[in-house]
């Protein structure tokens, strides 16, 4: 669980350092950037399931207006945050494999946006 929570911190911290992006993805780049700021403020939080659903919340606008080559990354992402926040209300039970889908997932779908948004945004 530990490394789910630095992918959740490390998407912030590196969609926030974004500046410029081209016209036609202005409001894909616009958006990313408000989440990333966002978490640098603090309201990315992996271990707490509330701020898990907000990051959720986040991925699904970021999903609404991103490009279709990496709208459903983000829509991954927004579901593995659902999942880990479900996890996380009761880790006593607490299935080990789908916590560790969800982690496997989340690294693909991490690296693909993370990888378009330094091209497209930077």
């Amino acid at each position: 669980m530990r490394r789910t929570g630095a992918l959740v911190l490390a998407v912030g911290l590196g969609l926030a350092g974004l500046t410029a992006c081209s016209s036609s993805d202005k409001a894909y780049c616009d958006k990313v950037r408000a989440v990333g700021e966002e978490a640098l403020a603090g309201n990315a939080s992996a271990t707490d399931p509330t701020k898990l659903s907000q990051v959720s919340t986040d991925y699904r606008e970021i999903a609404d207006v991103a490009p279709s080559d990496v709208k459903e990354h983000w829509k991954v992402l927004a579901t593995a945050m659902e999942d880990l926040g479900d996890l996380l209300k009761d880790p006593a039970n607490m299935d080990a494999s789908k916590a560790q889908e969800t982690s496997s997932k989340m690294q693909e779908s991490l690296k693909a946006v993370t990888d378009d948004v330094k091209e497209r945004c930077s």
